[in-house]
């Protein structure tokens, strides 16, 4: 679950357990309705949003190696969103979205890595029941559907908004898909055991609400949750792998702004259990006994900003602490015959940092470094089977760093945002290193 956020659909294997670092993916946070509900389109219609168009790009990775092998983990999105009222209380959308996490172990004997193509391309369609009933009210009662074009990958999603201008929002939203693109395990074909390629087909399902508005001119809240499930039915009676399981979520969020003064705060939580099942339908693996690995999860995580405008115009500073708590529980049937770490355990992560930075503004370009210092402590010894390898024992420090660059322009509104992010270690960690990761953004609102 390295880099995962409570919002993520699935637990990742292979990798280190570290809470509170951002998630891959510029629209995890919206797309399937992962976490709090965010649609661009409904807002369009509910008096919220603007018409925009809007291009993000994410990359990153981060490796591990150790005396008894190596895991890598890799993934790239890209993201295209548009959407426009074409007349009032009505609005059209279109979201395009290729993301691909690739996780990878290595060892003496093992060569595995993990392809989960997620995405592809949906149309949306929004209106306000209200508009045509109520022309002039401060009161919206907004709809949105979005419905994939050619892949049921992309998932489909409703959700509905009662809005009062600013002061009051209640959402709640229903998504779910049915993959027809399969994550492949790919094994290294000099391996013997088993098949070279196994697959599963996990979809998901998730209910969301949301309450937020604004306290005042200068104070907003919103609060969140729901929960989401996992199912798979296999593959049609061939071999493979089932992921399955249900996770409740909850999240608050708010942010004060009192004169050269800004503040934010946001806190998300998770509890729940992910279920990894082989099923071995041939003759000679039916030998084998069927497998079925289980990890019970709770994750807290929680984030702050604080922003000082200083008296010179253009000139900001800014101090992020965060905190974040992590506790996995799995178990591994004793005696099963893969190639595959079966050690089950308990462990508990906590990681803590603070950061700060200077933001420099001219007339259209922003320019903010930021620095700082993380501790992580991993406690007790993680089940092997969602781990490639144990982090070991004592704690590791490390110094994040962030350099954020953008560039708007006047009267078109547009925008153009290039982050760039990593750390350095201060201490060892076995051999864990995290590579740099980008995010690429540009969209103009109209």
């Amino acid at each position: 679950m390295a880099h995962s956020g409570p919002q993520d659909p699935t637990a990742l294997w292979f990798s280190v357990p570290v809470p509170g670092a951002d998630q891959t993916g510029g629209y995890a946070t919206s797309w399937m309705g992962q976490g709090e509900p965010s649609d661009a389109l409904l807002a369009a219609v509910t008096g919220g949003g603007k018409n925009l168009t809007r291009l993000g790009v994410d990359l990153s990775d981060e490796e591990r190696s150790t005396p008894q092998g190596s895991w890598t983990r890799r993934s790239s999105s890209l993201g295209m969103e548009a959407v426009l009222e074409g007349v009032p209380g009505l609005a059209f959308g279109l979201q395009a979205l290729d993301l691909q996490p690739k996780p990878g172990l290595r060892s003496d004997s093992i060569r595995w890595s993990v392809l989960e193509p997620q995405g592809g391309l949906r149309l949306g369609v929004a209106g306000d029941i209200f508009r045509p009933i109520l022309d002039k009210s401060p009161w919206s009662l907004g709809w949105s559907v979005w419905f994939p074009l050619y892949s049921e990958n992309a998932g489909t999603s409703v959700q509905v908004g009662l809005v009062h201008g600013r002061d009051f929002r209640l959402d709640a939203s229903w998504a779910w898909n049915e993959p027809a693109t399969p994550a492949l395990l790919e094994r290294w074909r000099h391996d013997t055991l088993l098949a070279d390629t196994l697959e599963w087909r996990t979809g998901r399902e998730v209910w969301t609400v949301r309450l937020g508005g604004a306290l005042d001119d200068g104070a907003v809240a919103q609060v969140w949750g729901g929960y989401r499930e996992l199912t798979d039915p296999g593959d049609d009676g061939n071999s493979s792998w089932r992921l399955e399981g249900g996770s409740w979520f909850a999240g608050a969020q708010g942010a004060l702004y009192r004169g050269p003064w800004e503040a934010e705060l946001e806190c998300r939580g998770e509890v729940g259990n992910t279920r990894a099942v082989l099923e071995t339908r041939t003759d000679w693996e039916a030998e084998f006994p069927k497998v079925s690995a289980r990890s019970d999860h709770a994750l807290v995580d929680l984030r702050g900003e604080l922003r000082r405008h200083l008296a010179k115009p253009g000139f900001s500073v800014v101090l992020a602490p965060g905190a974040s708590w992590l506790r996995v529980d799995g178990t591994f049937p004793r005696g099963a015959a893969l190639p595959l770490p079966q050690r089950g355990g308990s462990a508990d992560s906590w990681a803590g940092s603070l950061m700060g930075g200077v933001r420099v503004s001219f007339k259209r370009l922003s320019v903010e470094p930021r620095a700082g210092l993380l501790r992580q402590d991993l406690t007790n010894a993680p089940p092997s089977f969602w781990w490639a390898f144990p982090q070991g024992e004592g704690v590791r420090w490390a110094a994040p760093w962030q350099l954020e660059a953008s560039l708007t322009s006047e009267g078109l509104r547009g925008r153009a945002l290039y982050r760039i992010s990593g750390e350095v270690p201060l201490t060892d960690a076995q051999g864990y290193r995290a590579g740099f990761r980008h995010h690429i953004e540009l969209g103009q609102e109209f």
